[in-house]
Parts: C-alpha cells; structure tokens; sequence
C-alpha cells in the first residue's frame, strides 16, 4: 500500500523537501544524496531537485538541477562553491497533476563538509623562453586543511595528455624544455597537500617559437670533448669544455630549409668522417686546407646527400671565440660570435624582447622578405 494512500482525499498534501541529506568528499569531488519525499497526494509528481550551496558561492541564485537523488560536484564545481565548511538546500520541484504550475517546497539541508584539497591554483601563464617554455601561476586561494607541498603540471597536445610533471617544491613557476617548435601545447597545474592533488587549473595554451638558422646539427650528434664524446644536447656547458675553452652556450634552432646534409662514414675519404654526420647546408667542414659549407659537397661526392628535414630542434657550439669541433672526426665550425643568434644568447635581453625577435625573425624568412629580417637581425 502506498503511503499516499492513507491521506484524506478532502486534504491536498504537497511534497516537502527531501531527507536525509548527506554530504561527503569522494576524492576530489563532493557527493550528495537524499531520500525523495514521501507521504503526499497523489495529485501531485516530482519531477527534480534543486541544489543551492550554502552559504551562497559568487553569483546570488546560483543552482543545479537534478533529476535523481545523488549527485557529484565534480572539482571545477567545488572549487567555485566556497574556501570553508559548505551545506547544501536541496528543494523539492514539483507540480500538480493536469497542470503546468511548478512549485517549489521548503528546503532540507545537508551536513557542513570541509574541502580537503587545495583549490586550483591562479592565474596561469605560459611563455616562451630561450631553452623552453615557463609556466606560472598564483598559489590557490584555499589549500584545505593541511598545507601545500608541490605542484603537478600536465601537459596536452590535441587535447591528448602527453606529459605529467612533479615540482617537488612550492615554487609557482616551471620550465619545460625540448618542446616541438610551432606546435600548440596546454598546460594545467594542480596543488598537492597531504591528502593529495587537487582541482587542476583551466588550461593555458602557448606555441614554442625557435630562432630559425642553417648552421647547426641535429640531436644526438656526437661531440669530441675534453672529457670524451658528448651528444650535442646533452653538454653541460659548466663542466665540458671543448680545446680546454669554455662552452658559452649549446643553441637551439630550427631551418626553414626542407633539407639537411649527410655524409655517409668515409664520404670524404677514410673515416671521414667515420660514422654518418649531418648538419644544415651551410655548416661548414674544413676539408684540403679549406673551410667549405656543407653544400658544395652535394652531386661532387656519391656518399654526401640531401635528408628530409623534419622540423626537429637543432643545435650548435657557441663558445667566446670562433673554433672548430670534431665530430665523427670531421672537424667542423662553431658558431661565430657574430652571428645572430649567437647574440641573441650573449646579449642580456629580456625574455619577451627575445621572444618577439625569434617571431619576426622567423615570420620574415618565411615570407621571404630579408629587407625586414635584415633590420631585425641589425638590432642585435
């Protein structure tokens, strides 16, 4: 028998407000459920629940529908509710049977809940910098009750998570090196407590932009130290040193050439070089008492033959003097003091005058228009 049925037909009894409402955090999330209301007339029907935070979150009225009894807050919700101890109302939304009046009943209320993680954290940035990209951000305004540790930072490409990355401290800034130029990254930072990772920040978006250069090689090149063969990238310019001289610099680059030079192991004579080298078309390889570029060796020797080129970071040597180094026993140039991009490492401009410099520059070789990239490059 219905509980409905023992109401005095003469008596409209309309639905109250729902019961035993619980408040609860799962995880990151806030999870709420309730007990429909019971014991009303039959010419009546529920048809949803509406759910106010309390005390109320920014925006005065705000409220969420529901056509079940539970629901889940997830954390870009919760972290919008409220910094301190929240309840919930929960109302009743009803109507009479044969009409199209909605009503609302009282409101029942949950327990108060206390956030356990932190919120998200603020104001995230992401720019360009000489080695990478630099994310920062604002600690969140709430990092519940105990204090925060770390930061997580994900990385996305296509909406696809790539990459997750742990600070190990409180420091509100990261740099991540070795990104694809000309490609669209997002990023999104988390604060971590003793009770774990909390909502993730809205996502900030940033293009790494590369100066453009066709006198360097490709990573993984193999370079002839003082302390032994080093891959390019990996020289650490305050340990290594190359013909007992400091290394100023490792460069990064891209070319707007569709090819680079390969010399195949003895293209040039016995073990020279020794084992397949390849640089940009106008790295230059001293070769009969001559520094020659790497592009008058293509159609006069079978072994050295244009690559596709793919886009990926180059590299190059930049020490306080013009020199040489060997690679596969070839003995290739440095990069020249002098020349652009070994400026824009030597001189101290800020990070978003170098940033706008690489952009031009790179914007005008593609456009072909030197007039323009000459004036740039003269500004260094």
């Amino acid at each position: 028998m219905d509980e409905s049925d023992n109401i005095s037909p003469d008596t409209l009894v309309p639905p109250g407000p729902p019961t035993s409402i619980v408040a609860s955090y799962s995880g990151n999330n806030i999870a709420l459920k309730w007990k429909a209301p019971t014991n009303y007339s039959n010419e009546y029907q529920v048809y949803s629940y509406y759910i106010y935070p309390d005390p109320e979150p920014i925006s005065p009225g705000s409220y969420f529908e529901v056509y079940g009894t539970s629901y889940l807050f997830q954390p870009d919700l919760v972290a919008n509710i409220s910094n301190s101890p929240v309840r919930f109302l929960v109302k009743t939304n009803y109507y009479k049977k044969n009409t199209s009046v909605y009503i609302l009943s009282a409101a029942g209320h949950s327990n108060y809940v206390q956030p356990s993680y932190p919120q998200a954290p603020r104001d995230i940035i992401v720019n360009n910098v000489s080695n990478g990209v630099q994310i920062k951000w604002n600690a969140p305004s709430f990092h519940g009750p105990l204090p925060i540790t770390n930061y997580v930072i994900k990385r996305f490409l296509d909406n696809n998570l790539k990459e997750i990355y742990t600070t190990h401290n409180t420091n509100t800034s990261y740099t991540v090196l070795n990104l694809t130029h000309s490609i669209k990254y997002s990023f999104k930072v988390a604060a971590q407590n003793g009770n774990g990772i909390g909502t993730y920040s809205v996502s900030a978006d940033v293009t790494p932009n590369i100066p453009s250069s066709n006198i360097c090689f490709p990573g993984y090149t193999p370079i002839s130290t003082d302390q032994g063969i080093i891959p390019i990238e990996n020289i650490n310019i305050t340990f290594n040193t190359i013909n007992n001289e400091k290394i100023f610099a490792i460069t990064k680059t891209i070319t707007e050439d569709q090819y680079l030079v390969c010399f195949e192991k003895n293209a040039l004579g016995f073990n020279y070089p020794d084992k397949k080298t390849v640089m940009t078309k106008e790295h230059r390889v001293f070769y009969q008492g001559k520094w020659r570029e790497a592009n008058t060796f293509l159609s006069k020797f079978d072994k050295v033959k244009k690559i596709e080129y793919t886009g990926e970071i180059l590299y190059n040597i930049l020490m306080d003097k013009y020199s040489s180094v060997k690679v596969n026993k070839l003995l290739c140039e440095t990069l020249h003091p002098n020349h652009f991009i070994a400026k824009l490492y030597k001189t101290p401009f800020s990070e978003e005058y170098k940033n706008k410099m690489i952009i031009s520059m790179n914007d005008s070789i593609k456009r072909k228009d030197y007039h323009s990239y000459k004036k740039i490059v003269n500004r260094l």
